[in-house]
């Protein structure tokens, strides 16, 4: 396929980057469309590198945002094909983070697709993974309100990041 081809270029291209937060975001978009073509595998490989890399970022709020967007991919990709093996290692985006915050921010992330909510008893493990008792209740009651009213999922994230522009 001719697409594949130019995306096996990006994919060598991207490696070439130096600074990791371009190069984090560049694997992310190449895995997003090796996912619009079908092409699963190549897609978690990619975004599985694009976590590496995001760890490595220095600044702890770009290295979030990072996170954030892997984790969104890693959702929205186990949603398309039903994987929920995929939403362990869109999980896994929170591991490592110093902050509740941080880790709030990529929960966020990854409630923004309907699936993540029909799984209730993993996302109800989920919140032992905040340090704080304050953290995990806010992880708590951001995850009953996405399952007791998933009409609204995504709708959050959409109003704070209209509220940054």
């Amino acid at each position: 396929m001719k697409d594949s081809g130019l995306l096996a270029e990006a994919v060598k291209t991207a490696g070439l980057i130096r600074d990791d937060r371009f190069k984090a975001d560049a694997l992310r978009a190449i895995a997003e469309s090796y996912a619009k073509l079908g092409e699963k595998e190549k897609a978690s490989g990619l975004l599985a590198e694009a976590v590496k890399t995001a760890r490595l970022i220095s600044d702890d709020s770009t290295k979030v945002d990072a996170l954030c967007a892997v984790a969104e991919t890693y959702a929205k990709l186990a949603e398309s094909s039903n994987d929920r093996a995929l939403y362990d290692q869109a999980f896994q985006c929170i591991e490592g983070l110093g902050h509740d915050e941080s880790r709030d921010k990529v929960l966020q992330s990854i409630l923004s697709t309907k699936l993540a909510v029909a799984d209730v008893s993993r996302l109800y493990a989920l919140r032992s993974r905040f340090i704080s008792e304050a953290g995990k209740a806010r992880a708590l009651a951001r995850i009953l309100m996405a399952v007791s009213h998933p009409e609204l999922i995504g709708k959050e994230k959409e109003a704070e990041d209209e509220d940054e522009r």
